[in-house]
């Protein structure tokens, strides 16, 4: 067992604080995949992981939720080869650039999707239960059904998401926007009026 990279991979992992639930298969593929820990609750993937067989055999894994993060080779860095060490900066390299690339695909359809959403929402009604609860008029929020609609938007005034509040207070943002640099902008919204 102690020549099996699965379970090597799966040692590192959690020397480094990443526990993986012990059901959860690592699946080695190259791909990125999602995992639960030991403390998740059921339905949660808080891990990731990738990690390659082939040559060199080496992986990376971490936790979303701690920030955590750890690189691991089959060999120690300094007995791979040039050439290895090589393969293993394109491997990095390549899927770094990949993933950039799918993030921003993801960035786009939510953004997309959250438009929709803004655009066939009618203006809040200032007797929604959170805005009397809070006693805050609507200003620029939205209402569709029961939850009311914020835009997110980027310095450049574009929409990269929405947050919703339902009733109880309970506030969403659009599953897979760019949060980095959005904000609400809260100039245009009358709190104290």
């Amino acid at each position: 067992m102690q020549n099996d990279p699965i379970t090597q991979f799966r040692q590192a992992l959690a020397d480094a604080g990443v526990v993986l639930a012990t059901h959860s298969p690592i699946i080695a593929d190259g791909a990125l995949h999602r995992a639960p820990l030991v403390t998740d609750r059921p339905g949660q993937k808080t891990a990731w992981y990738r990690l390659h067989l082939d040559s060199p055999i080496a992986g990376a894994g971490g936790d979303w939720r701690q920030g955590l993060s750890v690189r691991w080779s089959m060999k120690r860095p300094s007995a791979l080869t040039n050439k290895e060490r090589e393969m293993l900066q394109h491997r990095i390299e390549r899927e770094r650039a990949e993933r950039q690339t799918e993030l921003e695909v993801q960035h786009k359809e939510a953004a997309k999707r959250a438009l929709w959403i803004w655009n066939h929402a009618s203006s809040a009604k200032a007797d929604h239960e959170y805005l009397r609860r809070k006693q805050i008029h609507p200003g620029i929020a939205r209402q569709r059904d029961d939850l009311l609609l914020l835009p997110i938007t980027g310095f450049d005034g574009d929409l990269r998401g929405i947050q919703t509040i339902n009733p109880a207070g309970e506030k969403r943002f659009t599953r897979g926007m760019q949060k980095q640099g959005a904000f609400i902008r809260v100039d245009a919204m009358c709190v104290f009026c």
